[in-house]
C-alpha cells in the first residue's frame, strides 16, 4: 500500500519536476546562444561598418526583430503545448517501465521459489524423518 500511495506521489510531482528541468535547460541553451550571438554581433562590428543610411539600419533592424518575434511564438508553442503534452506520454511511460520492472521481478521470485521448494521442504523436515520409513 506504501508502494502505491510513493507511486502516486512520484507520478504528481514527476511532470512539474521534469518541466522545471526542461526550462532551466532551455535557458541554459538559450543564454549560450544570445552570449554567442553577442560575440559574433561584436566582432561583426569590428569588421563590417554598417551603412550610415538610417532607412538602411531601420529595414535590417525591422528583419531582425519579425525574427525574433517569430522565434519567440515558436518557442512559446513549444512551451505551452508540446512539453506538457510528451512529459504526461514521459511520465506514462515511466510508470509502466516501473510496474513492468516490479511485475518481472514478482514472477522472477516465484520461479525461483517453486524451482527450490523441493530442496526447501527437504532441508526442512530432514530431522523428522524416521530412518528407514521414508523411501
Amino acid at each position: 500500500m506504501a508502494d502505491c500511495k510513493e507511486l502516486a506521489r512520484l507520478q504528481t510531482i514527476y511532470p512539474k519536476s521534469e518541466y522545471q528541468r526542461i526550462d532551466a535547460t532551455v535557458e541554459e541553451k538559450s543564454l549560450t546562444v544570445l552570449c554567442n550571438y553577442v560575440k559574433d554581433q561584436s566582432h561583426s562590428l569590428m569588421l563590417k561598418p554598417y551603412p550610415s543610411d538610417v532607412e538602411e539600419l531601420s529595414h535590417r533592424l525591422h528583419n531582425k526583430q519579425k525574427i525574433v518575434s517569430k522565434l519567440k511564438q515558436e518557442l512559446t508553442t513549444s512551451a505551452e503545448d508540446h512539453v506538457p503534452r510528451l512529459l504526461r506520454e514521459s511520465a506514462t511511460s515511466q510508470v509502466n517501465r516501473i510496474l513492468q520492472g516490479d511485475y518481472d521481478l514478482k514472477v522472477a521470485r516465484q520461479d525461483y521459489f517453486i524451482l527450490n521448494q523441493d530442496k526447501v521442504t527437504e532441508t526442512n523436515f530432514r530431522p523428522y524423518i524416521i530412518p528407514g520409513f521414508a523411501t
